[in-house]
């Protein structure tokens, strides 16, 4: 879970950011604040240690002679409104994105997914497997345990996933990850998102399919065997007769 606080000066928009976070289970509003002095105030008072605080823009420039909130050192930003290129002096803690008024739930779910891959050796997690973190839609993502830290993937990476019942492997526009985790379970998890088997071995993700040729398929730069007892569910899933 991603504690978050959220500063503006404007009662519309920090309503936006609210309802926006109640939209991703994986944020935790703890608080917000319209000006930077409250912020700072409340923030060492109580001890505040926030993951993620969305900011205004317009709130610091309006408020320039104010003291900028003393965060942890591994609490990230998220900057909203126009950006003022004077004002991110201001900020000793990092800059993850900048979203533009109004919001969206798809932008603002991009800005998530930038964060939690920056967070994921950070995160704490309570359950021993993957758990979907949004509702079904184009840039859900799930978490991966290894070892004692968590990877966070966007199912709209991933272009193939092959293993066996010890470890997978998973072939990503991020790179190769290998997780100790079943196919099997894997499957069951990725079967809503377009995902289909070609072999015991072998999942792959029909986004990233680009070509059919005889009994095999080709994906970026892999060829991939399909096996003969998978074609029918494979043409099936692609609606080929």
């Amino acid at each position: 879970m991603i504690k978050c606080i959220a500063i503006d000066k404007d009662d519309y928009f920090l309503h936006a950011i609210q309802e926006l976070i109640s939209h991703i289970p994986a944020l935790k509003l703890i608080s917000v604040f319209r000006d930077l002095q409250t912020a700072s105030t409340k923030i060492k008072d109580e001890k505040l240690v926030p993951d993620l605080v969305f900011v205004d823009m317009e709130t610091v420039s309006f408020m320039e002679h104010a003291p900028m909130p003393a965060f942890p050192s591994q609490t990230r930003i998220i900057l909203t409104g126009n950006l003022s290129a004077t004002s991110l002096t201001r900020f000793d803690s990092d800059i993850v994105d900048q979203i533009t008024k109004p919001f969206t739930l798809k932008r603002t779910k991009r800005a998530i997914r930038k964060t939690m891959l920056i967070l994921d050796q950070e995160l704490s997690y309570e359950q021993p497997h993957f758990t979907q973190l949004l509702t079904p839609g184009k840039e859900d993502f799930i978490f991966l345990q290894r070892e004692n830290y968590i990877l966070t993937i966007c199912l709209d990476d991933i272009c193939f996933i092959e293993g066996n019942d010890e470890y997978i492997t998973i072939h990503s526009m991020v790179g190769k990850i290998i997780v100790p985790e079943k196919l099997s379970r894997v499957r069951s998890l990725l079967k809503p998102y377009k995902f289909t088997a070609i072999s015991p071995t072998v999942i792959i993700s029909v986004k990233f399919l680009e070509e059919i040729d005889g009994k095999v398929a080709k994906i970026q730069t892999h060829t991939i065997p399909i096996e003969q007892e998978f074609e029918s569910a494979l043409f099936s899933f692609l609606q080929i007769d």
